[in-house]
């Protein structure tokens, strides 16, 4: 090679190595920098923290509404006595369904003849 063609070649090569080492800055660059990233990472720790905290806090206050709730109805015969009425009354109407059927066999098995 010719002193000339060495320069360019030293050129080159220099130019080569140059974007070679600079590769990983200008990739880092590119993609928002590792200092970008790393912040991103920890706002987004913090606020899967901050939801940890809240649904905890949310857990909490329906425990303590479930036992309040428990605590009312059986503290509370007039409820618990609406509740017993409300089951009596579907049983009853249980009842006469199961009655009406019974009656409706009775009448296929009497031939539809006679009073029931």
């Amino acid at each position: 090679m010719t002193g000339d063609g060495l320069r360019r070649f030293a050129s080159a090569l220099t130019l080569a190595g140059a974007a070679f080492l600079a590769a990983p800055f200008a990739h880092a660059q590119l993609f928002g920098g590792d200092d970008v990233a790393r912040k991103q990472i920890a706002e987004q720790s913090k606020r899967l923290e901050e939801l940890k905290r809240q649904n905890e806090e949310l857990a909490a206050r329906l425990t303590l509404i479930d036992e309040s709730i428990k605590g009312l109805t059986a503290s509370n015969p007039a409820i618990d006595l609406a509740q017993q009425l409300e089951r009596i009354r579907q049983e009853m109407t249980q009842l006469r369904h199961l009655l009406a059927d019974a009656f409706e066999l009775l009448r296929e098995i009497n031939g539809g003849v006679g009073g029931c």
